[in-house]
């Protein structure tokens, strides 16, 4: 009897820790989702979090008999599983799982399944709650009964320790898992509307202030409709055409004026890529160009046109003469879910796209191009 309630007394402690603990859990998630703008980085930082939150709880461990630890830890694995992808919610098992084994004992092997149920029934919860605009308190409630499934890991315990288990520790274990995670769940769900709210906002903005292009959430958007239609590549991937630094004496020194430049030269390019009205700026130096499946196949000639209507002719400002400019070119890939922001500071993006082996794309001159296509060929001599 006072094994049992201090059982009790060391659970009720405990849920006051755990609702500690993941109340800070939820301004990470937060956080990272708005400062982490690579999706993969976002993700094992997100599952690392959730990780050590559950490792923090197996210090809130009770151990009624030789190596038998009763804690929460199952409740961000839960968690994870609920609300983070399946590669972040590995990285939270993992971690758990083999903290877990560190501690060793008659309850290890239990204890790791019973880690395996909780990330299934979290993940099982996510994929019948997958198409809800939102969740409510009933989802929430469901969500904890799915996680008290992981209390079937204890019937590989030994019989007696089993029985004990099941008669003392699984009712009170059952208690809390029904009252901290219907609470825990709903302000991570907060937070997950919150971040698609400002999401849908950004995109939702019609154009530009300062340039009258689409702003980058709404071109990404566009792009991926297209390219769900279309299903041949197109707008799959957008030439960012870079304006180089001409030093601090040049006359597009200022950030609205270079972003008055990349708006006149999108109208230049108009004649070269027809798709230009998709065209967005990224920060003050950067213009995105959404590609069809021609000009990525043959992008060395597309980023030979672009250059060409780009930089053949100089650009007149008010009050001054008329100046050239230099650009750069690369490849971007729209669908990789990272943050273009981020993505155009990552190196692996000046390699461009994955083109087809053995091929080789060269800028022939139109000249040559037309002599070509007059000369006959071996069945034109038969």
């Amino acid at each position: 009897m006072g094994v049992h309630m201090n059982f009790m007394f060391s659970a009720w402690v405990d849920l006051v820790s755990a609702i500690g603990m993941i109340v800070a859990l939820s301004f990470a998630y937060a956080r990272f989702r708005r400062v982490l703008r690579f999706r993969r980085l976002n993700e094992l930082a997100l599952g690392a979090s959730f990780g050590v939150v559950a490792i923090l709880e197996m210090h809130h461990q009770i151990e009624p008999m030789p190596g038998l630890f009763i804690d929460m830890r199952n409740v961000p694995i839960a968690l994870a599983g609920a609300f983070l992808g399946g590669p972040a919610a590995l990285v939270t098992l993992a971690m758990a799982v083999f903290a877990r084994a560190t501690f060793g004992g008659v309850g290890m092997y239990s204890g790791m399944l019973a880690m395996v149920f909780a990330l299934g029934a979290g993940r099982l919860w996510a994929y019948w709650y997958s198409t809800a605009d939102s969740r409510g308190v009933k989802a929430m409630f469901v969500l904890a009964a799915l996680t008290s499934l992981h209390l079937a890991g204890g019937l590989i315990l030994p019989p007696e320790t089993a029985i004990w288990f099941y008669t003392n520790a699984a009712p009170s274990i059952l208690l809390l898992n029904m009252l901290t995670i219907p609470l825990l769940a709903a302000g991570l769900e907060a937070e997950r509307l919150s971040y698609e709210n400002e999401h849908s906002l950004r995109a939702s903005v019609a154009v530009d202030e300062d340039t009258g292009l689409l702003p980058v959430e709404a071109m990404q958007r566009e792009c991926i409709i297209r390219a769900t239609a279309l299903s041949d590549g197109s707008y799959t991937h957008a030439l960012v055409v870079n304006l180089r630094s001409d030093g601090f004496l040049s006359v597009w020194n200022t950030a609205l004026m270079r972003k008055r430049l990349l708006a006149a030269m999108r109208l230049r390019l108009q004649s070269v890529l027809p798709q230009c009205d998709l065209a967005c700026i990224i920060g003050a130096s950067s213009l995105v160009l959404p590609l069809t499946q021609a000009e990525l196949f043959n992008i060395e000639l597309t980023k030979v046109s672009v250059r060409r209507a780009a930089t053949e002719d100089p650009y007149e400002t008010t009050g001054f003469a008329a100046h050239r400019i230099s650009i750069d070119c690369e490849v971007v890939d729209l669908q990789a879910g990272d943050d273009l922001h981020a993505c155009l500071a990552s190196p692996k993006h000046q390699q461009g796209p994955l083109l087809p082996a053995k091929t080789e794309y060269h800028a022939v001159p139109f000249r040559n191009r037309v002599e070509q296509a007059q000369t006959p060929g071996p069945l034109s001599e038969v």
